[in-house]
């Protein structure tokens, strides 16, 4: 459902800013693709990490370079969201094959940092643990 809304926007972006361009409405037209990408940069994060990676990609394309494309998907490259820590959690006591208070005196659960990826903690590891 997504990831048709997202064609559908990027479709009638494309649409209404040729319309514009046409009747010599630049400025007009820029503005269009300029909300359908950033929109479509918030399509990607809500569908996850691969898809935001692949934005990251597009962004950075030779030939999207200074389009109001490019700017739209730029925030990708370093302002992604984090995700919960109930999967954070999840994820790092079945990578590590233990609890989190087994392993860490002190874990902050608000990351430091996220990236589309992976996120960055601030912890402690236990002097006594396993």
């Amino acid at each position: 459902f997504v990831l048709s809304g997202m064609a559908f926007r990027v479709l009638t972006a494309r649409i209404r800013a040729r319309r514009k361009e046409k009747n010599g409405k630049r400025e007009r037209a820029a503005e269009i693709r300029s909300f359908a990408a950033k929109k479509v940069a918030e399509c990607l994060i809500r569908l996850g990490p691969t898809y935001v990676k692949l934005g990251q990609i597009a962004s950075s394309r030779e030939e999207l370079q200074d389009s109001e494309w490019a700017k739209g998907l730029e925030r990708l490259q370093d302002n992604v969201p984090a995700f919960d820590w109930t999967i954070a959690e999840k994820i790092l006591e079945n990578e590590l094959g233990y609890s989190i208070d087994e392993m860490f005196q002190d874990f902050e659960k608000t990351p430091i940092a996220a990236a589309s990826l992976g996120q960055v903690y601030r912890c402690t590891v236990r002097a006594d643990g396993p």
